[in-house]
């Protein structure tokens, strides 16, 4: 499976869902897309997101205290 299929796997979001997930406004979220910062697929008239992409971009912005909260 090429990174492409790989990323679409898990199925994909409406913006809506996306927007709410990242709890960001849907504004936002087209901000995103239009950077490249967030990949989505055109299907008809609309887009929707990846669901495994919307998780890699809350891990890759996740901010934390080690001493707070541990990995285990």
């Amino acid at each position: 499976m090429n990174k492409k299929e790989e990323l679409v796997s898990e199925g994909l979001v409406s913006t809506k869902l996306a927007a709410e997930f990242l709890g960001v406004s849907r504004t936002t979220l087209w901000q995103l897309m239009n950077r490249h910062e967030l990949p989505w697929v055109h299907i008809g008239r609309a887009r929707y997101i990846p669901k495994r992409a919307l998780i890699q971009l809350a891990v890759d912005n996740l901010k934390w205290s080690e001493s707070r909260f541990p990995l285990k």
